[in-house]
């Protein structure tokens, strides 16, 4: 179950510049895009950091500890593993990333939207909640150039990066 009110007081500080990816480490989650991203985007903003927050497949998690190693990022590319308090990193964080290749219905990204934080996700044309631009920055499927480059802009732009007014709080579905 997803809690659709988030008060004021517990909304993402956007202080920092850390990248959250939340979910299962499935294939159609797509973790492994979200490592490319992220090393795109910490060669251009050096104090970048990605928290990959979720459990699933032991053999993709091994896979993305050899990447993160192959790309020397072990300090600044974090798998966080299965958390019960997910709230701590949707808090911390600046942006959130969703890699999927397929989704039904993603709390990732209702769940970044009530705590302020934004979303860079690959486009899934058929998602409803894609379909609003409000707090979501949508790219083609499997663009990871294109989504490190939003990422960035997030990053570097006064207007939508840190310090940037915080505002959410409660979604609606109809």
């Amino acid at each position: 179950p997803v809690d659709l009110s988030v008060g004021r007081e517990k909304m993402a500080s956007l202080d920092s510049f850390s990248m959250l990816w939340m979910g299962r480490i499935s294939e159609e989650k797509n973790p492994a895009a979200a490592v490319e991203i992220a090393a795109r985007v910490i060669k251009e903003v050096s104090e970048s950091e990605l928290l990959i927050v979720g459990k699933g497949d032991e053999a993709l998690t091994g896979q993305l500890k050899n990447r993160i190693a192959e790309l020397h990022m072990e300090e600044k590319i974090l798998l966080c593993g299965f958390q019960k308090d997910v709230e701590r990193f949707y808090q911390s964080a600046a942006v959130c990333i969703s890699t999927s290749r397929v989704e039904g219905f993603p709390c990732t990204n209702i769940e970044s939207r009530l705590y302020g934080l934004p979303s860079v996700c690959f486009d899934l044309p058929y998602v409803e909640l894609y379909k609003t631009d409000q707090g979501l920055i949508t790219v083609p499927e499997g663009d990871e150039e294109g989504t490190a480059k939003d990422v960035i802009s997030l990053k570097k732009d006064n207007e939508y990066g840190p310090g940037r007014k915080k505002t959410g709080g409660t979604v609606c579905i109809f």
